[in-house]
């Protein structure tokens, strides 16, 4: 098979998985959010010391997206904004209770999802996924 066939291969697997399956993976707080939302959420559940300008760094986006992703974030009660008590020139963004909830709820469904995943491969299988994914992610 060559690379663009694997490729093609492995691209409607992705999509057959996450289209076509019962994967749950977001929490209910969190539905109708993207990826994005979700990363900046995890980010702050971290490291609550992180400050916006190092979460767009992180995230690689510009300021404007963060700032519309922060906005939307902060209209479903997620996240508020405060001052940065170390540095009153910037803003210290803030999980809320609900958005702690949300982001541990959805630690929780991926680990449900990661485990069913594991559980139908034998042990040699799993530790060889666990070990491509450490490739793929160190490499990435």
């Amino acid at each position: 098979m060559s690379n663009e066939e694997q490729i093609e291969k492995f691209r409607i697997l992705w999509e057959q998985l996450m289209i076509g399956s019962k994967l749950e993976v977001c929490a209910d707080e969190l539905k109708g959010s993207g990826i994005l939302d979700v990363n900046i959420l995890r980010l702050l559940y971290s490291d609550s010391e992180i400050i916006p300008k190092e979460i767009a760094k992180k995230l690689k986006i510009p300021n404007s997206t963060l700032t519309n992703a922060i906005n939307r974030l902060v209209k479903k009660g997620l996240l508020e904004r405060k001052l940065n008590s170390s540095d009153l020139r910037s803003l210290q963004l803030v999980l809320t209770d609900k958005g702690k909830k949300a982001i541990g709820d959805h630690h929780n469904a991926e680990r449900v999802l990661i485990g069913n995943i594991l559980g139908i491969l034998d042990e040699n299988e799993s530790q060889s996924l666990i070990k491509i994914f450490e490739k793929i992610v160190t490499i990435l």
